[in-house]
């Protein structure tokens, strides 16, 4: 019953299948166990007894049919995604508090310019606690 409720309850705020994978599966999962339970109680067990055994290969099939590796990519290299190769670009150093840390000049990005940097000087960065390694913030002021 509770799957259920939440099967509609997902249905009426988000109909899209991506978000009711959980219901779902569950769902699927939990009527799987009931016949198996029916099954294995019932007066014919020993009939029945196959059919649990091709649910569990039913469901090995589904699994195993969702379950791919990539063995194109594997065969054909232009497929794979490389990162872009960046370098570092030109920096202004700035200083706030005795904390100095670096600006690019001609680009937005700091991509691989030492750390610290940042994308626009700020007037209010400082450092964490003593040392690089705790990390930078901007202080807020209060009045």
């Amino acid at each position: 019953m509770i799957i259920l409720i939440n099967l509609v309850f997902w249905f009426i705020n988000a109909p899209d299948t991506r978000f009711a994978y959980g219901f779902i599966f569950t769902g699927f999962a939990l009527t799987l166990a009931c016949i198996a339970k029916i099954i294995e109680y019932s007066k014919m067990n020993i009939v029945l007894k196959p059919v649990k055994l091709y649910l569990v290969i039913l469901l090995l099939i589904i699994v195993g049919r969702r379950i791919s590796f990539p063995a194109d990519t594997l065969k054909d290299p232009s497929a794979w995604v490389l990162p872009v190769k960046f370098g570092p670009v030109e920096t202004k150093e700035y200083n706030t508090s005795g904390f100095v840390y670096r600006v690019p000049v001609a680009a937005s990005e700091c991509y691989y310019t030492e750390i610290p940097c940042t994308a626009y000087p700020k007037n209010n960065l400082v450092l964490r606690g003593k040392s690089l390694k705790e990390g930078f913030k901007l202080v807020t002021e209060t009045r």
